[in-house]
């Protein structure tokens, strides 16, 4: 993306959450400014659980690009960004490439649910946080580039990513939470770290290319019907 282009000739601009700019022009979407950038749609006040707690800290905007949605392919976000926040692009069913930048410690809650043609994402060194539901049903996403930095991956974060086949867990990662691979039917390899201390309900259900997969001693809880459909699971003791 020629982001000076862009930013010179976006046939559409404007504000969100005020401390953030954004340019829209033949399908790139450029995004620039500091904090979290976020938005909400009626339904995700839906979520399980209640999202009071979240509403107490943050007003609820509208997504302010919500007309060009169908026709955004690419993103760059601009160095200042330090989450992406509650659902900011949720449902861009035509997004292909987003450049994350290395500000960036949180990804949120929907983050990039739904983003049917997104392929590949790559987090940055500073992200500790993939929130719940962040990739969930982004049902083409082959590649996943995580930061070693990261130490929660969240209810359902990479459900349902049907095409997932390449990812390398976190290092420092220390709670795999429920259905976070679930239905993941291509991932074939996966190691899972020392230090890790928390494998959810259905956390790995269905990952049927997953011929082994060895659980490490620093693991103290396991949930239900975490590995059905792995072929082997090795508990070390």
């Amino acid at each position: 993306m020629d982001i000076e282009y862009v930013k010179k000739n976006a046939t559409v601009s404007g504000e969100c959450r005020e401390s953030f700019q954004w340019y829209f022009l033949d399908g790139d979407l450029y995004i620039e400014g500091t904090g979290a950038l976020d938005y909400v749609e009626d339904w995700s006040c839906f979520y399980d659980p209640p999202l009071d707690q979240y509403w107490k800290r943050n007003k609820p905007v509208e997504l302010p690009w919500k007309e060009h949605i169908y026709q955004v392919r690419h993103v760059v976000i601009a160095s200042g960004c330090t989450e992406l926040g509650l659902g900011c692009f949720e449902n861009h069913i035509n997004l292909e490439t987003v450049s994350i930048p290395d500000t960036v410690r949180k990804v949120g809650l929907f983050a990039f649910s739904h983003c049917l043609k997104l392929q590949e994402v790559v987090l940055p060194g500073n992200v500790e946080i993939i929130d719940d539901y962040a990739f969930e049903g982004c049902i083409t996403l082959r590649n996943a580039e995580i930061s070693d930095t990261v130490k929660i991956i969240g209810v359902g974060a990479f459900d349902v990513c049907w095409e997932l086949a390449d990812f390398q867990m976190p290092k420092q990662v220390k709670r795999i939470e429920k259905n976070a691979f679930r239905s993941c039917k291509k991932l074939t390899s996966i190691v899972l770290p020392d230090g890790l201390q928390v494998i959810g309900d259905y956390a790995f259900w269905g990952c049927e290319s997953i011929k082994n997969l060895v659980i490490p001693k620093s693991v103290e809880s396991v949930g239900e019907n975490a590995f059905w459909a792995v072929e082997e699971v090795i508990y070390n003791k």
